[in-house]
């Protein structure tokens, strides 16, 4: 049985190929295994949007896409009388058409470059999870079995994807109506179109899009029982296009149809999907691929990470949600965007006086190509996607402060402003704690601010000097241990480092029990999980308190004013003696609770969220703590406004 193995991707399309090449490149021992027994031919998605073209840039197989690509400057939209809008396209914002079939060649051919190989003919059988490995069983085309153990498995295969199937994830959603017919090959007439053209007319919405070596793809929408026949392209072409157009050569001619549907969680335990195995959506507007390859940019920083001992594995709890909502977004506006184009009379009339409305409106442009571009996507609140205390976060960072290609691999602390200045000494000094996690680069803007901008081009955090110590801490409870040019007291837990999976297990229990006692309101619960000499520091109230006597009255001063509380264990690290806790905290005030505030407004609701270092007794209760909170953003939640 194989057991050197740190990852298997199942599935060796294109999010199967990213990710593997992805993580060997990090150093990550991956195995590949596809059913298919030879490379999947044909156009399929066409479109790499630009987040996309950023995990062929880290994969160093851009420029060559590049070569073979057709790069549009403008999307076309056309109605019954002609043209309704032209969308342009900024470089940063256009995409590369390109058939998928040499999107996948270049791909693997980063794949064998990093040491890695596709091993075809291979079909996923069973998966059964342990602690810490996933045990695989793969046949071949003979009928032979291999069992192999690996410490993760990457579900990459596809809409009818058997990994998630073998695990029992909810598939949940709905067939979309309309069909398609689709056909590719050269096009002729005077009018042929230079970039991608919609056509939304009263008989149907049509798609004209060149392809690479001068061949064209028509794809419209049909009635449920269109056959895919060479007469109905011709038919399309003369009653919804410009006229005059022929395709007399098709090469490929096939119906398609869409649904929506998302994966109830795209992770479980060692167990992750990627693509379109955990999302599908209409094909209006080429995002499918797109999402997929953004899934596989957030995944393989953090696995890599997790796997080469860089990062706690916590950091994975943040793949899950981050790209399900991605997913729901993607869903939401292409579902919109189909609706839209394929509106009937009288809508139709209303969608195109919109549509040449918003070719004379800046701002309306700049939001629809940034949208379908797939550079609005925003993760919710998190520890590293919006983390407590920072402003515009969660977002794909500008364009200006874009990491360099020697940054991609870690975060990278973008200060601005002028040279020489306090920031930039700071950000240098926190940088060499942290080497393998984090660089710095300055920038000369007369903004003075940083970005502290992920691995995937998402800002983590944002602010000004005084925020810094904060950004310390999000390194410190996410990465390893830092360079000893001082203590600090949350340090990379490692399963071959200081603390056993005992003693974090039974730490992990008091959390839970913590946790619980303060949903409860349960005084006595919260008690007993204090040493009886126990230290409790909230530094955000000033409140230092000694003793478990006294942690008993504060606990029930504070769930006598605070309410209906619901609290989130979003991380949990342990190293060198100390553990610490990432949560999030969502409750009702009642009364007043002195420390915080005297002035509330009964029944008016906040949100928190915290870290908190602890150090336990063998009996795995705390003997000490010290809480962090931003206390100005609550009382804005809950405090009376104040008469002049």
């Amino acid at each position: 049985m194989d057991t050197d193995t740190q990852a298997v991707a199942i599935g060796a399309g294109p999010c199967g190929l990213a990710t593997a090449g992805q993580l060997l490149r990090r150093g990550v021992r991956v195995r590949i295994f596809e059913t298919s027994p030879e490379p999947t031919q044909g156009s399929r998605a066409i479109m790499l949007w630009p987040p996309a073209q950023a995990v062929l840039d880290d994969l160093d197989v851009l420029d060559a896409a590049r070569r073979e690509a057709h790069s549009p400057g403008r999307l076309d939209y056309h109605g019954d009388t002609g043209r309704l809008v032209s969308v342009r396209l900024r470089a940063r914002q256009a995409p590369l058409v390109l058939p998928q079939s040499r999107t996948d060649a270049l791909l693997e051919s980063a794949v064998r470059r990093a040491g890695g190989t596709v091993e075809r003919d291979r079909r996923l059988v069973s998966l059964t999870q342990r602690d810490d490995t996933v045990e695989v069983v793969v046949r071949d085309a003979a009928g032979r079995h291999e069992r192999l153990r690996t410490r993760w498995l990457i579900g990459a295969d596809g809409v009818h994807s058997t990994v998630r199937e073998l695990l029992g994830v909810d598939f949940t959603g709905s067939a979309l109506p309309t069909p398609f017919v689709l056909a590719e090959g050269p096009l002729t007439g005077a009018r042929v179109p230079d970039v991608p053209s919609y056509y939304l007319t009263s008989r149907g919405g049509m798609v004209i899009a060149p392809l690479p070596a001068g061949r064209y793809r028509v794809a419209g929408s049909a009635a449920d029982e269109q056959q895919a026949t060479a007469g109905f392209i011709q038919d399309i072409l003369d009653t919804r296009g410009p006229g005059g157009l022929r395709m007399d050569d098709i090469e490929t001619l096939t119906t398609f149809s869409s649904s929506e549907r998302i994966a109830t969680r795209m992770r479980s335990g060692r167990v992750l999907l990627v693509g379109d195995a955990a999302h599908t959506h209409s094909a209006v507007g080429g995002q499918g691929l797109n999402l997929g390859l953004q899934d596989v940019r957030n995944l393989a920083w953090k696995l890599a990470g997790v796997l080469t001992g860089t990062l706690d594995e916590a950091v994975l709890d943040t793949y899950g949600p981050e790209r399900l909502a991605a997913a729901r977004q993607v869903v939401k506006a292409t579902g919109a965007v189909t609706r839209i184009a394929l509106a009937r009379p009288p809508w139709s009339g209303l969608r195109n006086v919109v549509l040449r409305v918003a070719e004379r409106t800046g701002p309306a442009q700049s939001r629809y190509v940034a949208t379908v571009a797939g550079q609005r996507i925003r993760y919710p609140a998190s520890a590293l996607g919006r983390p407590p205390g920072f402003r515009r976060t969660g977002l794909p960072a500008p364009s200006w402060a874009a990491p360099s290609g020697a940054e991609r691999d870690r975060f990278t602390l973008l200060t601005c402003g002028p040279p020489g200045g306090r920031m930039p000494r700071t950000a240098g000094v926190l940088t060499r704690r942290y080497p393998t996690l984090v660089s710095h680069r300055h920038l000369a803007r007369r903004r003075r601010e940083f970005l502290l901008i992920r691995p995937d081009g998402y800002v983590a955090a944002r602010g000004r000097a005084k925020d810094l110590p904060r950004t310390e801490r999000l390194l410190a409870a996410i990465g390893s241990d830092p360079q000893p040019t001082e203590r600090t007291a949350m340090s990379h837990r490692n399963d071959d480092q200081q603390t056993s999976s005992q003693t974090y297990e039974a730490h992990a229990a008091t959390f839970r029990k913590w946790a619980d006692s303060i949903m409860d309101g349960d005084v006595e619960a919260y008690a007993s999980c204090w040493a009886p000499d126990a230290v409790a520091e909230d530094v955000a109230m000033g409140m230092e308190t000694r003793g478990v006597h006294d942690i008993r009255a504060a606990a029930a001063r504070w769930f006598e004013a605070i309410v209906d509380q619901k609290i989130t264990l979003l991380a949990h690290l342990e190293g060198d003696g100390y553990s610490a806790v990432m949560w999030e905290l969502s409750a009702e005030a009642q009364g007043a609770f002195t420390e915080l505030s005297t002035n509330v407004r009964p029944g008016s609701r906040f949100t928190k969220q915290g870290m908190s270092a602890f150090r336990f007794n063998d009996q795995a209760q705390f003997v000490w703590e010290r809480s962090h909170w931003d206390r100005e953003s609550v009382l804005r939640q809950i405090e009376a406004p104040h008469d002049d």
